[in-house]
């Protein structure tokens, strides 16, 4: 039977608790269907480039929106495993919405349909959907030798420790969703049942398990980005023993304080987004950098920003400062209000 370890913190705790907190005033929020729409291609484009590119895909984010909209098509590897994924992600996406009772938890067929979706045309076809046949390790390589990093569990327990898995997952307890989608996370890789794309279906069922408890945000979450700008300590807390029975005993708690953290930051990042979008007009077609979302939160909170303010905010400088305010002016998100060294902006308030 399987039993995690682990303590739940009280930094831990309070990261959830901000998390429910912005939630509520993320599921709350009065933004129109065409921003939501907005908000989860975003999600969508953000998850399908930072998931592969942990992987080592190299194509940017520009790329992988060509691909997903049909203009980027080759029979390279790393176009295939963004198109993929992109199917797969759709698929998790639709799942969320089906009234079957099947649909309502992890089961072994969708983790084998995922990993068929996956890895279509990447992997020779005995083992597309299939779990692997013999043992798994992963290697390093040291001054021309290869290290073994980890051992997977035999081919024969797959079944066995997935079956675990998920009959503890659907257990109805107290325990937080982010913290079961913490642990279904760090035990699925650990059992690592294939051959290879075991981190890419990991990432999809963690994104499963949380819509079909009602923490989907919208649509709007994208947490594979965290694990991408912070890839060596993701790999780092993943990794607790060199074999799956290690792995299996050891204490989560490091894992879980680094997954909830990571939740959280990207939860703040959708509210700053929400924020903006409850404030400016809905025909806006742009699309957010960080620092726009920086600016214009400073104006929602202050009335008006100078491009100094920008300067001294983001660090960057006047002319650049200049350029993103004229971005805004020109899609008529801001506006200028004063002249000379007396120049403000202010948003333009929706009618």
């Amino acid at each position: 039977m399987y039993i995690p370890q682990f303590i739940i913190t009280s930094e831990i705790n309070n990261a959830l608790i901000e998390i429910e907190k912005l939630k509520q005033k993320i599921d709350s929020a009065k933004i129109l269907p065409q921003q939501v729409v907005r908000l989860r291609y975003r999600a969508t484009v953000d998850d399908v480039h930072s998931s592969t590119s942990i992987e080592g895909n190299q194509l940017n984010k520009k790329e992988v929106e060509q691909v997903m909209s049909g203009k980027l098509d080759s029979q390279e590897y790393a176009v295939i495993e963004v198109a993929n994924y992109k199917k797969a992600f759709d698929w998790v996406s639709k799942n969320k919405d089906s009234k079957s009772p099947m649909d309502s938890k992890i089961s072994i067929d969708q983790v084998l349909y995922l990993h068929n979706l996956v890895a279509q045309n990447l992997l020779p076809e005995l083992k597309v959907g299939k779990f692997r046949k013999g043992p798994i390790y992963i290697v390093d390589i040291e001054n021309g030798k290869e290290i073994i990093r980890y051992e997977g569990p035999a081919a024969d327990e797959i079944n066995l420790y997935l079956k675990d898995l998920f009959k503890w997952l659907s257990k109805k307890d107290k325990l937080n969703p982010i913290i079961k989608a913490a642990i279904l996370h760090y035990e699925f890789v650990s059992i690592h049942p294939f051959s290879d794309g075991n981190g890419r279906v990991t990432r999809l069922l963690v994104k499963l398990f949380l819509n079909s408890v009602g923490y989907d945000f919208r649509g709007g979450l994208s947490l594979d980005n965290f694990y991408l700008e912070n890839r060596l300590r993701y790999y780092e807390e993943l990794n607790q023993s060199l074999d799956y029975q290690g792995q299996r005993k050891a204490d989560l708690t490091d894992w879980i304080n680094f997954f909830v953290t990571g939740f959280l930051v990207s939860v703040e990042k959708l509210a700053h987004q929400i924020t903006i979008l409850s404030v400016i007009d809905s025909d806006v077609k742009l699309d957010f950098s960080e620092d726009d979302v920086a600016i214009l939160d400073y104006m929602r909170n202050f009335g008006s920003i100078s491009s100094r303010d920008i300067v001294d905010m983001l660090g960057i400088s006047e002319r650049t400062a200049q350029r993103r305010l004229k971005r805004l002016v020109e899609n008529n998100i801001i506006t200028q209000k004063g002249a000379a060294r007396n120049i403000k902006y202010e948003l333009v308030v929706k009618k």
